[in-house]
């Protein structure tokens, strides 16, 4: 009896020396799946790449920023105080921040969350600029300021010069029409025009863009090699290899179309304005 007894309390005693073993083991590999401060009692904290970055709200642009965090494990994570204008989701150790649909704000406005596994935590600031809309300019670089209302229509008075690609790239940050801030419109912007394609009406020589802030004409001026060709061809900044990308405007629709960095188009720059 006595025997079993003392059977039963050892056996209880390893069953408790392995529990705690276990433990303990969960306990360090709590703390090694997180790097830490070593050197001080503060709990061991995620890392991020850059804690704080700022979504810029213009028109067309992707509204989210990608964070490669370390040792965020792909379940038992958490955000803690996220505002309702940030959307955040989580894949193996990349975390995406971004701005939930229709939450454009008139004021910049700034949120700090945390995002916690275990525990290990790491606070993100994320900031959010005022919204932002781009402006087409009115007419194409080189065509006189003088020209106005229906001038801005003819295919040839409102033509403006024809560029490379290389050429093209500067122009507009240095145009100065109607004060400064424009800039080489890109792929994105075009998209966005792509979009408003109902705000369009396509004629024989020109294009009207029923803007915000008015009709906005699209000459259709050809080429340097064949100007008498009824198109509108104008350069953006975005490469494609020994291409580069631009804005078609034709009789009947619009698009995007590749030309040889070579050839030489038309200019017609852009602005982000509140």
């Amino acid at each position: 009896m006595d025997m079993m007894l003392g059977f039963k309390i050892n056996n209880m005693e390893r069953f408790r020396v392995l529990v705690f073993s276990f433990s303990m083991l969960y306990i360090c590999f709590g703390f090694l799946s997180c790097a830490g401060n070593s050197e001080d009692d503060n709990p061991p904290t995620l890392f991020v790449d850059d804690k704080t970055s700022v979504l810029s709200e213009i028109d067309g642009r992707e509204q989210t920023i990608t964070y490669a965090i370390s040792n965020l494990l792909e379940e038992n994570w958490s955000c803690e105080n996220t505002p309702e204008w940030v959307i955040v989701t989580h894949l193996g150790d990349k975390l995406t921040v971004g701005v939930s649909e229709n939450s454009s704000s008139a004021t910049a406005r700034t949120a700090v969350f945390t995002v916690t596994n275990k525990m290990c935590s790491v606070d993100i600031t994320i900031s959010q600029a005022v919204k932002m809309r781009t402006v087409w300019a009115d007419r194409n670089v080189g065509v006189s300021a003088s020209l106005s209302g229906d001038e801005l229509k003819d295919r040839v008075a409102a033509r403006g010069n024809f560029y490379t690609w290389a050429e093209a790239d500067g122009i507009c940050e240095t145009w100065g029409f109607g004060g400064n801030s424009w800039r080489f419109p890109d792929k994105i912007d075009v998209e966005a025009l792509k979009r408003e394609h109902n705000d369009f009406v396509f004629g024989a020589n020109y294009a009207t863009y029923k803007s915000n802030e008015g009709d906005i004409y699209f000459p259709l001026s050809g080429t340097i090699t064949n100007p008498t060709q009824l198109i509108g061809l104008y350069w953006t900044s975005t490469p494609n290899a020994d291409y580069g990308v631009s804005l078609y405007i034709g009789t009947n629709g619009m698009g995007m179309l590749s030309g040889h960095k070579s050839t030489a188009y038309t200019l017609r720059c852009v602005r982000d304005v509140k």
